[in-house]
Formats: structure tokens, sequence, C-alpha cells
């Protein structure tokens, strides 16, 4: 079970990597046309490595938690339990900043909610237009 635990870790992180390459952004975002909880992290990682903490700020507020939760997580990866809790935490922090980024939304560039630009709401429609369109021959 482990092992395909690890092959579908690595056919996403791959599958990602080459979205990001070619420049189509966040596979969740792609797909469904809705922002992920993470999305905006990578932008935030990259000015506050440029010491522009506002804009740090503005596209993704946990940015500033993954030194800690690194650390957390690095000083309980023998122990499984805590380890499992301070995930725990860190997922409930990320759902709870998204659902405040949903509702309040600050910065439509990051925070995106269209499910109609999602692929998969596209190919549903085709798939419907398709069958609708033989069902009334």
């Amino acid at each position: 079970m482990r092992n395909y635990i690890k092959t579908a870790v690595c056919v996403t992180a791959v599958l990602a990597l080459v979205l990001l390459y070619w420049r189509l952004g966040c596979p969740i975002r792609l797909l469904t046309g809705v922002s992920c909880p993470g999305c905006g992290m990578s932008r935030a990682a990259y000015h506050l490595i440029r010491l522009d903490v506002s804009a740090a700020a503005a596209c993704h507020p946990l940015v500033f938690s993954l030194p800690v939760f690194a650390a957390l997580f690095w000083a309980f990866r023998r122990n499984r339990k805590g380890f499992y809790a301070v995930l725990g935490v860190f997922c409930v922090c990320l759902l709870a900043v998204y659902i405040w980024r949903m509702a309040f939304s600050v910065s439509p560039e990051i925070v995106y909610f269209h499910p109609e630009d999602g692929v998969i709401y596209k190919v549903i429609r085709f798939l419907r237009s398709v069958f609708l369109c033989q069902h009334q021959k």
C-alpha cells in the first residue's frame, strides 16, 4: 500500500511540475476553476525571500508560519502522533485561511472562484451537449 501512495505522490508532483513549466498555474485551479487552499503560497514565499513582507502577506498570510511548521515537522519526525498533530493543526489553519480568503476575496487574481472556467466543467458541458444531441436524433 505504501508503494501506491509513494507512486501517487510522485505522479502528482511530476504533473504539477509539468503544469507549472507551461505556466498553467495551479493544477487544482486549472481543473476546477477554484483556487486551492495553497494558492498564492509560492508567490508569497518569493516575495518574502525578496523581503517584501506586505506583498507576501497579500499573496498568502500563512507564509509566515511555514518556518514554524517546518521546524515542528522536523522536531516530530520520529514521533508519529506528534507529527500528525502538527499536520492536523496546519491543515486546520490552511482551511480556516482558505475560507476567510474565499469569503472576503481581497485579491481576485489569487483567490479565484469561477467553476465555469475549469477543465472539468468544460468537459462535462461538452459531454452533455454530445449526449443530448445524440439523444434528440
